[in-house]
């Protein structure tokens, strides 16, 4: 096999946009899509898929010291109220990390929304590529970070139009976010600051990763994309974002395979000690007795492979139920979006209170409380929400920048409670 059939591909992956970079040769495709970018010229390669900023969450969440299955229930239990998206609506992945602020340890979790998760495995699949890795790009900053010997810092990188600001504290990622790239490094600067306090940490020092064109205390050629070119190292540090589907069938392969197994060495087993058993036998009077007890013995193998095949079948069953579960007749991913798209430059987001059959609670800081008034406007306009209003304001400030810290509610329309969804036949 060739170096370049080995090698695996880089993409960095987005809704409408993607970057692949072929490792081999360092060639670069773009497109709406993976298939759209390279067509089949990569069919039968390996994948990297890492996501963007825009849309990946990252949360770092404090856990005990317990077993794997037990820590996986913990994280499963303090994500949901810290995301903006309903439990059934995301995939999400972490890597335990010590903390010395911390008596216990830290999980670092990447999420990113089941529709989209579920995009990047039909654009690969179309492209004839097979994904071994799907991570929140972030963590190419992350890496970045460790090998430049920086465990406290912003790593930053202008990517179009838009900046990636990436936070790291005592050595793990903490905090990722993406803003409209600002016209100066003045403000750059502010965007960064204003990053600090969001996520909470105390300002440090600036990474700037293939951004010549940003002030930093430290710069390196290499983007964050190129640092998960390692897939050991992946494997090692990191995690892969895997659809709760796939991993049912694989659970379900695993079982069908035991069971297969299991059934096939009782068979040999049994027969073979019919055969001893028939053989001594032979000649005596209790040959009809041997050969009531191979009747028997084929009964009840019989009777255990219909035992295997209904939780077979019951395996498939349940990997359905999984896939109906994750693909909802409505998202929450569309209120997300459509909030997002509705925000000025003057006016950022720092959270979202969004429950099936609850008011929709948004909290934000703006600059002047006139860009308050045009958000809601702009809210207002769109068919999705009703009844938006200013729920309180306040006057704070961020860094030296005074700020307007606000709250808005309304409701999403048809954003109904399951059991009321399934009845109704209501959609959004």
């Amino acid at each position: 096999m060739s170096r370049d059939r080995q090698a695996p591909v880089l993409i960095e992956w987005s809704p409408g946009f993607v970057r692949v970079v072929n490792t081999a040769n360092g060639q670069t495709f773009r497109g709406s899509n993976i298939a759209d970018a390279v067509g089949l010229s990569l069919a039968g390669r390996t994948a990297v898929v890492a996501i963007s900023q825009r849309s990946a969450f990252i949360r770092a969440i404090p856990v005990p010291k317990a077993s794997p299955d037990e820590l996986q229930r913990i994280v499963s239990l303090k994500l949901p109220p810290l995301m903006p998206l309903g439990p059934g609506d995301y995939v999400s992945g972490y890597r335990l990390a010590s903390d010395p602020a911390l008596v216990g340890q830290l999980a670092v979790v990447g999420a990113i929304k089941s529709e989209a998760l579920r995009a990047i495995y039909d654009d690969t699949e179309a492209a004839r590529m097979t994904p071994v890795a799907v991570v929140p790009l972030a963590f190419g900053s992350w890496l970045a970070s460790r090998r430049l010997h920086c465990p406290n810092c912003a790593v930053v990188q202008v990517r179009g139009d838009s900046l990636t600001i990436d936070l790291v504290a005592s050595g793990e990622l903490r905090y990722s976010r993406s803003v409209p790239l600002p016209p100066s490094e003045v403000e750059i600067g502010d965007a960064i600051l204003q990053t600090f306090a969001v996520a909470g940490c105390a300002p440090s020092p600036t990474v700037a990763l293939a951004s010549p064109s940003v002030r930093a205390d430290v710069s390196d050629d290499a983007d964050s994309l190129s640092q998960l070119a390692d897939v050991r190292s992946i494997d090692r540090l990191l995690f892969s974002l895997v659809l709760p589907e796939r991993a049912a069938a694989k659970v379900n392969r695993s079982q069908r395979a035991a069971a297969g197994r299991a059934i096939v060495a009782a068979v040999i087993a049994v027969g073979f000690g019919l055969y001893v058993y028939t053989g001594q036998q032979m000649r005596t009077s209790h040959l009809r007795a041997v050969e009531k007890q191979a009747s028997s013995q084929e009964r009840t193998l019989q009777s255990d492979v219909g035992v295997a095949e209904q939780a077979a079948d019951e395996s498939d069953a349940e990997a359905t139920v999984l896939e109906r579960a994750f693909k909802p007749a409505q998202s929450f991913g569309d209120v997300v979006t459509v909030l997002s798209n509705s925000v000025n430059g003057s006016v950022w987001l720092t959270g979202l209170s969004l429950q099936r059959g609850q008011p929709l609670i948004v909290r934000g800081q703006a600059t002047t409380g006139d860009a308050v008034s045009k958000l809601v406007a702009e809210i207002a306009k769109e068919p999705r929400f009703k009844g938006f209003k200013l729920l309180s304001a306040a006057k704070g400030s961020v860094g030296a920048k005074p700020v307007i810290q606000f709250a808005l509610t309304g409701r999403a329309v048809g954003n109904l409670p399951l059991d009321q969804q399934g009845k109704t036949g209501g959609h959004l």
